[in-house]
């Protein structure tokens, strides 16, 4: 779902420690925190260890991102927010754990 992506996109683009990658193509919004590609890895497991919601990572030229992608016929905006919710407290973790 387009629109659900570019709502993705609009909190990536609120939290000054994420960047968007790519342009949002359909349902598929590719994000990545600023930094180097190894606080991003980390950031992936994470996610993926945390079992609430599943990225996919991906790489291109050197640089590792992430992969948000709504795929579901029934996903709504609160089912983004979640996402974007657990997203940032994983993110959160990795700041305390870099002393930020």
């Amino acid at each position: 779902d387009v629109a659900l992506a570019k709502l993705f996109e609009e909190c990536v683009k609120k939290d000054q420690r994420f960047e968007m990658v790519r342009e949002v193509t359909l349902g598929l919004a590719s994000f990545r925190l600023k930094g180097d590609n190894e606080v991003n890895e980390r950031l992936v497991a994470k996610i993926n260890l945390d079992r609430r919601i599943h990225l996919v990572p991906s790489k291109i030229r050197e640089t590792f991102f992430l992969r948000f992608a709504i795929c579901a016929m029934d996903s709504q905006a609160s089912d983004v927010k979640y996402a974007w919710a657990v997203i940032q407290e994983l993110a959160d973790t990795l700041d305390h754990e870099n002393g930020y």
